[in-house]
Order: C-alpha cells, then sequence, then structure tokens
C-alpha cells in the first residue's frame, strides 16, 4: 500500500504539471469561485501537498485534501473527475478502515455508472464508435463494441462486491485502465493528457485495493467504521443517480466518455460559439454543469449575447437559452429567452 500511495501521490502531482495554468490565479477565462475569495497561484503549494503524501502519509493526505478542495472552492473549474477520483483513493492508503471502506465505495460507484451512463446514452454509441474507432464502424458491430465497453465497467463495479470474482476484477479493472492509457497516449490518439496519470492510478488501485478486499459487498471494513463514514460510502454510491432529476453535477456521478451531459454555446446574432470541451489553455474541459455554464457567462457575456444549454435530460427542459442584460443599478444577470423540447443534439466535442 505504501508503493500505491507514492505512485497516488506522484499521479496527482503530473495531473497537477498537465494543467498548471488551470491552478493558477488568472483574469481570463474567468475564475468561478464559490464565493468571492482573495485568488493566489496554487500549483506548487499543490504540489509540495503531492509530495508530503509520498512521505508522510497522514499530514500528506490531510495536506491534499486540504488543498484540493480550497482550490476548487476558489474556481470551480478545477473540479475535475481524474482529481475528486484520485483524492478518495487516497484515503485507502493510510492503513485506517473507515477510510478503506470510502476509497472503495468511490472505486464502486465510478466503475458501476461510468458503464450505467454509456449504456443508456443514445449519443455514446452515435459519436463515440466513430471517434475511437473510425467512419468505418458506424455500424451494429461498432454498437456491439462499445456496448461491451460499458457493460465491461458495469461487470467490475459490481463484481468488486462478489469475493469469487475479485481476482478477474483486479486483473480486468488493470486491462481496462492500461489499454485507455495506450489508447489516449501518444502510441494511439494523443488526447487528454490530464486523465493519463489518472488511468495508471486506476489501473494500480485495481490491485492495490481489490485484490486485498474479503468478504461479502463492502467487506470487513463496513463493521469497523462509524456509522457517518458508512452513510458518506452510500451516499458515494446512490449519488449518481441525481444526475438524472438535475441535482447532481456530472463529475461528481461519473459521466466521464458518455456524452450524455449539457452543453452550452454563446451566441450573437452572427455566431454560435460551443463553451467547455477541452480547453487547450487548461488542458481540461469546463465541468459540463449548467450552473457553471450560467455563472461563466454572466461574466463574459454582453448586451445582445445570449447563451443556449442543450440539456438531454428529462427533467432538465431541453435546450433553454439566457440573456445577458445589466440594470445601470445592479449587476449583470440572465432572462430566460426561450425553452424548447429536447431534440438532436449537435455533435459533442470529445472528453
Amino acid at each position: 500500500m505504501n508503493r500505491f500511495r507514492i505512485l497516488l501521490a506522484a499521479c496527482l502531482a503530473l495531473t497537477v504539471l498537465s494543467t498548471w495554468p488551470l491552478w493558477q490565479a488568472r483574469d481570463f477565462p474567468p475564475l468561478l469561485p464559490v464565493a468571492d475569495f482573495w485568488q493566489c497561484n496554487l500549483g506548487w503549494p499543490l504540489l509540495a501537498a503531492c509530495g508530503l503524501l509520498a512521505v508522510l502519509p497522514r499530514l500528506g493526505l490531510a495536506t491534499c485534501w486540504i488543498g484540493f478542495t480550497l482550490a476548487m472552492l476558489l474556481d470551480q473549474t478545477r473540479i475535475q473527475p481524474q482529481v475528486l477520483s484520485m483524492l478518495m483513493l487516497s484515503l485507502a492508503t493510510i492503513n485506517w478502515q473507515p477510510g478503506v471502506l470510502a476509497a472503495r465505495a468511490s472505486l464502486v460507484s465510478l466503475w458501476l455508472f461510468a458503464g450505467i451512463h454509456k449504456l443508456i446514452s443514445p449519443a455514446y454509441y452515435q459519436f463515440f464508435v466513430p471517434w475511437l474507432l473510425g467512419p468505418e464502424w458506424d455500424s451494429a458491430a461498432g454498437v456491439a463494441v462499445a456496448a461491451s465497453l460499458a457493460l465491461g465497467e458495469i461487470a467490475l463495479g459490481i463484481g468488486c462486491l462478489v469475493p469469487a470474482t475479485r481476482r478477474l476484477v483486479a486483473f480486468g479493472g488493470v486491462l481496462l485502465h492500461l489499454a485507455a492509457l495506450v489508447l489516449l497516449s501518444p502510441i494511439g490518439l494523443s488526447w487528454n493528457s490530464a486523465v493519463w496519470p489518472w488511468n495508471l492510478a486506476l489501473a494500480a488501485a485495481s490491485l492495490a485495493i481489490v485484490l486485498p478486499w474479503g468478504g461479502w459487498a463492502m467487506g470487513e471494513c463496513w463493521q469497523e467504521s462509524p456509522n457517518w463514514v458508512k452513510a458518506w460510502a452510500v451516499g458515494l454510491l446512490v449519488m449518481p443517480m441525481g444526475y438524472y432529476v438535475g441535482i447532481v453535477d456530472p463529475y461528481l456521478a461519473g459521466c466521464v466518455y458518455a456524452y450524455n451531459t449539457p452543453r452550452a454555446f454563446i451566441c450573437t446574432p452572427f455566431d454560435r460559439t460551443e463553451v467547455g470541451g477541452l480547453d487547450k489553455r487548461w488542458n481540461v474541459p469546463l465541468p459540463p454543469a449548467p450552473r457553471l455554464f450560467k455563472a461563466l457567462f454572466l461574466k463574459v457575456g454582453r448586451p445582445g449575447t445570449w447563451v443556449e444549454i442543450e440539456d438531454p435530460r428529462w427533467c432538465c427542459g431541453g435546450t433553454q437559452s439566457w440573456e445577458w442584460q445589466q440594470d445601470r443599478s445592479g449587476p449583470p444577470a440572465l432572462r430566460i429567452k426561450k425553452a424548447v423540447p429536447s431534440g438532436g443534439r449537435s455533435p459533442p466535442s470529445v472528453y
């Protein structure tokens, strides 16, 4: 577990380095803080926290959690799934059974819902297969391959809970995430280097967390954990379902490469430009949450512009448009412009 902790610390540090501008104070693109706070550059302190995690487990873990949580409060663009996942996995590395429970729950939830989101997302089959396998695979065979990948992730999540299948899950997880790493690396698509360390960490977690896992379901750590940690673990397992009723952000629900998340476009009478997608300045996309799209547009909008938000969830109103306006006596505000039923979606940017 010490080697796994050191690897996690290195993967977190590599993620910070590969997304370095994201962790700095900046004027543009604008920061999206939870509240107005004093801003500062956080790259070097976060690297120091990762180094501390490698050599002083408990102090380093606390420092990483405090540092990255503060960074996300100062700019919600930093709420990225790879960072959240590796922070959760790090809880299993300090010989603390409640932490092991939370890490196990996060891993099960990630695999299970990443697969479910893909399996039931029409856009996943429409856009993922041509991107991954090429346009010649846009057929029944390609759909079968895509569905198999989704079912494989679901099988990993469920298999973690059954003692007889855990060894198979452990090596299946290694295969899945090393294959994803190779696919996204320069050997393959050379895409989204910010998640390369995450896939390496998940491959290692498949061995470090799943192989020692004993007992049914969450195992022995369930009995050894206080009630508040049990509630946290259950929350991690059911929270992704809240995405479909509009109460949980996509990245907190395991929506990765499923093409089932909201999208936003800043519009003028002459132009329509997508916001979000993979931003080369940060090397990560803006988290695809409507509340963040609106917060961003409040800061960059001008009179005569509006933002269109396409939301594929049935409960969230289809496509809505919000106009930017500002009274002389007040701050900028958004006014609903129109709402249309859910329908076809534009081709998404790949994440």
